[in-house]
């Protein structure tokens, strides 16, 4: 049942929400991912890659800032939930791994 406070906890509903998915997408695009993702290049680096290392350096980089994404709403639910006592709560790395996830945002699948 919803309170007339309910509403409070908005950030930690949608951070929940959206941290299984994110850890669902990366799950399954490290399994199954065709895409190349030049997305996370700068326009100026845009090409299409023409050898197997630069696909992975594409993966990588892409992993790592899925990783970076996954981080901060980890850090947000932690700070309510108190799940993992090593994780720290460091407002600039949620504030830029937010950052990246409205960056990316159109670039996950339908």
């Amino acid at each position: 049942m919803k309170t007339e406070w309910s509403w409070y906890e908005t950030k930690y509903e949608m951070a929940e929400f959206i941290l299984e998915r994110l850890e669902n997408y990366k799950e399954n695009y490290n399994k199954n991912g065709y895409s190349l993702p030049n997305w996370v290049l700068s326009k100026s680096d845009k090409k299409e890659p023409d050898t197997n290392s630069e696909e992975t350096k594409l993966k990588k980089i892409w992993n790592q800032e899925l990783d970076m994404m996954i981080d901060s709403f980890r850090q947000i639910l932690n700070y309510k939930l108190q799940f993992d006592n090593q994780l720290e709560y460091d407002e600039k790395k949620i504030q830029e791994g937010l950052n990246k996830f409205s960056k990316y945002y159109l670039h996950f699948w339908d």
